[in-house]
Parts: C-alpha cells; structure tokens; sequence
C-alpha cells in the first residue's frame, strides 16, 4: 500500500499495476529451480466450462460497474445480468457432465466445505469493500494525499500480520469449526467504518471500528 501510494503520488495511479510485474519475472525464473514437477495426468481440457465461466464473470462484473455508474435501471446493466446469469447456470451444467471439469461440484456437496467457502467469499468482499470506501474517506474527507492514505493503513495490515502468526495454534485447539463464527466478524467491523461520519470521525476510531476485519482476515491467510 505504502509503494502504491508513493506511485500514485509521483506519477499516476496507472503505476500500480506494474508493481506485480517484477515479482512475477522473480517467480518465472525461480520456480524451475525450487518446485518440483507434478505428475502429470491424461484427459481433455473443459474448454466449454472455461469458455462460459469466464463469459458469466466478464458480464457479472461489467453489470456491476454499469450499475455504479448508470443506476439499476440501466438496460445494459439488465441485459448483463441477464446474461450472467443464463452463463454461470450453463456453467453449472456443463460442469456436470463434463468428464473432467473445470470445477467439480461435488467441492460444494460438504456442509464444512461449503461454510468455509462462503465465509471466504464473504471476507474477500468484506476486505476489498473497506479498503476501497477507507481509501476513499481518508483522501476526500480527510484530506490524506496517496502516500499518507497508504500509511495509515498499517495498523490495520499490522493487526494482520499478528494474527496470522498466533491463528495456527488457536485452529489448533479449538478446530476450524468453532473458529468459523470469529472469523464471520470481518464484515460487521467493516461496517462499522460507515459510521465515521464526515467531520465528527478520526482514522482512529474507523481503524478501530475495523479492527474484527483485520483479525478475522488473519485467521482466514492461516488457513
């Protein structure tokens, strides 16, 4: 976030898409020599699957920036929907009867399987939603520049980082599962960022107020 920000500062936000560039020419180069070669095993790509699931996604996302911009009654944004909708359902069933899907559904039969999952996906969206409207806050209310916006997400990232060293032994002693409901907290403390009210609020009491996200997302990189 730090070299996001001081990228944005100096140059352009447009910067910060290349700071994965040199860590991926690392990993190239150095994954021949440190991973070994999986075996490899016979069959046919799902081409189909990969085809309408990435179609699926490209309208879902498409419909939700149209939406951002454009409002729910937008008839593209309708027709996107509409669209997803009919591919990620057509994805559905070619992934079952496919010999070798792309995703194999029976992933999803579990109970266990399918709460961690849907936990995951909501503290992916939970995470991405604050850093994106805290982001937004310390630039436009309080007046941060990109650098300082970056910095004043360590607390946050620190608390992290604490608990993705300590979350091992407490999966350890209690198990996954009673652990579930913690980790469930993220998107209450993210939602408590809303209550920072323009003029009345300190980046302490958001960071805070988001501090369950920060502790709960620890949990999950443990996983």
């Amino acid at each position: 976030m730090i070299v996001g920000g001081a990228l944005t500062e100096a140059g352009s936000w447009r910067w910060v898409f290349f700071v994965n560039v040199p860590v991926g020419l690392v990993l190239a180069l150095a994954a021949p020599r440190v991973l070994t070669e999986t075996p490899r095993r016979p069959g046919r790509f799902d081409a189909l699957g990969a085809v309408v699931s990435t179609g699926g996604m490209s309208a879902l996302v498409y419909a939700l920036i149209r939406v951002g911009s454009d409002g729910w009654g937008d008839g593209r944004a309708v027709a996107a929907f509409a669209a997803a909708a009919a591919l990620l359902a057509a994805f559905v069933a070619v992934e079952a009867r496919a010999r070798r899907p792309l995703m194999p559904l029976w992933l999803l039969t579990g109970r266990d399987r399918a709460a961690s999952y849907l936990t995951q996906l909501c503290l992916a969206a939970a995470m991405f939603g604050a850093f994106f409207f805290l982001t937004q806050y310390l630039q436009q209310v309080l007046g941060y520049g990109p650098l300082r916006a970056g910095a004043a997400f360590l607390p946050m990232v620190g608390m992290q980082f604490a608990v993705v060293r300590t979350a091992p032994r407490l999966l350890a002693r209690v198990g996954a599962r009673r652990s579930s409901p913690g980790r469930s907290c993220s998107a209450p403390g993210c939602c408590g960022c809303r209550g920072c009210p323009r003029g009345t609020a300190t980046p302490a009491r958001c960071w805070g107020r988001s501090s369950s996200w920060a502790r709960a997302a620890g949990c999950r990189s443990c996983r």
